[in-house]
């Protein structure tokens, strides 16, 4: 694969304040793997990034070790450092994690949702209904994502927030994917309805169960994709049956 290509600036980045050089190549980095704008297994060569970004070596080093020690880039023993793709069982037990994570967030958001928070998450669902409509996937993807963060500040919990910052970052790397087809993009947005009724009714336990069976839901669709394209491909990558964990809970 290519190697990633310099590029002057990245979205997401504030100029407002200067940041530590480390800082700003490690934000910057992380910004194009999560968007996909750096494809797993692109070789990340430190000296080119120090001059790309202007920096020495050292602040380069520093964010790549922080970016290795979040699974977002590893070291290949023969290409170096490179984007870090993600086999199947790693995939089957981040989507595991976050509906227990994001099934608690929803149980406690429902028990201090206000007339605030029921307005945000309504004119997203707005903003998703039109982005399909449209087939503007990007602004689906961003929606969605802007969906369940609000869910979870509404929950009220620091240490969740962080326990679920890197399970959400990594399945972002997927977002697109997500919403690979009409029926698929329509089966998120009835989910997403759920949730929002739940909230409406001030009902913990019913939802944490509609959050729970959304992520799961996700979790069988990813399942399928990725198993299809493995096979597809002659890959297995990893040869994780998902569906066999799935069918037995």
């Amino acid at each position: 694969m290519a190697e990633a290509a310099p590029r002057s600036s990245d979205e997401g980045l504030s100029n407002e304040a200067p940041v530590p050089s480390s800082e700003r190549v490690y934000q910057a980095l992380k910004h194009r793997i999560l968007a996909g704008m750096v494809e797993p297994g692109t070789r990340l060569v430190e000296l080119q990034l120090a001059t790309e970004f202007t920096v020495s070596r050292t602040p380069v080093r520093e964010a790549l070790k922080r970016l290795t020690a979040e699974g977002l880039i590893r070291v290949d023993p023969v290409r170096g450092i490179v984007v870090s793709d993600v086999d199947a069982r790693e995939l089957e037990e981040i989507f595991v994690i976050r509906e227990v994570l994001d099934g608690l967030a929803a149980r406690l958001a429902a028990g201090r949702v206000s007339s605030t928070d029921l307005t945000k998450l309504n004119l997203l669902m707005d903003m998703m209904r039109d982005a399909v409509k449209t087939g503007h996937w990007e602004g689906m993807v961003q929606a969605n994502i802007k969906f369940h963060d609000v869910l979870h500040q509404t929950a009220g919990n620091e240490r969740l927030r962080h326990l679920t910052r890197n399970l959400l970052d990594f399945v972002r790397r997927f977002s697109t994917e997500a919403f690979a087809s009409q029926e698929r993009a329509a089966q998120v947005l009835a989910e997403h309805e759920e949730i929002i009724r739940a909230m409406e009714a001030r009902d913990p336990d019913l939802a944490e169960k509609v959050a729970r069976r959304h992520v799961e839901s996700a979790r069988e669709f990813m399942a399928g994709r990725y198993l299809s394209q493995s096979m597809s491909s002659g890959n297995d990558r990893g040869g994780y049956p998902l569906s066999g964990t799935m069918n037995s809970r």
